[in-house]
């Protein structure tokens, strides 16, 4: 195991020798799912890739009523036509 590299590692580690091995146990989940969490793609650069494929017309109306019916009609993003 390395050593710890900075106060900020230090402290963590010793509030972490504090917990019973349950809340230890609980930690190390949180923790996990931080370090795994993937990064993704910024709206802007979806918008753009999608604005290269060239769907044709059915495929873009199919799509667009999933996603309806999957946010009942609500209008997530505003102002924005893949068309253009």
């Amino acid at each position: 195991m390395s050593q710890p590299n900075s106060i900020l590692e230090e402290t963590l580690i010793q509030r972490i020798h504090l917990l019973d091995e349950s809340a230890q146990q609980q930690v190390l989940e949180y923790v996990s799912q931080l370090v795994v969490r993937p990064e993704g793609t910024r709206g802007e650069d979806a918008i753009r890739i999608a604005q290269k494929i060239n769907f044709d017309p059915e495929s873009l109306h199919e799509m667009e009523q999933s996603i309806d019916d999957m946010f009942e009609g609500e209008t997530i993003i505003e102002d924005v036509n893949l068309d253009e």
